[in-house]
């Protein structure tokens, strides 16, 4: 699931390690073909985390994640969405 042939571009220390590893995990465990995920993002470091998977993603602007995954979720109600928040985007 892991997409990155690269060295992942946060601060050391960063809480986003986690939250990749915990959606890398949960991903896997539940067996979604990636071609039926679709992760959304807004901007800053949270805007990474989309591209460090293999999946499908959408970046859109500061704190439209949410709108982005709930249309995206009602265009195509088969593909599991997953909206990624940072700071600001909620």
């Amino acid at each position: 699931m892991s997409a990155q042939p690269y060295d992942i571009a946060w601060c050391p220390g960063c809480g986003n390690f986690g939250i990749r590893i915990a959606l890398e995990e949960a991903l896997h465990e539940l067996a979604i073909p990636a071609q039926q995920i679709v992760l959304t993002s807004g901007i800053g470091q949270g805007a990474k985390m989309p591209q460090y998977l293999e999946t499908n993603y959408f970046n859109g602007i500061h704190g439209r994640s949410v709108p982005l995954a709930v249309g995206i979720k009602l265009a195509r109600a088969d593909l599991t969405v997953i909206a990624v928040c940072g700071d600001g985007c909620i």
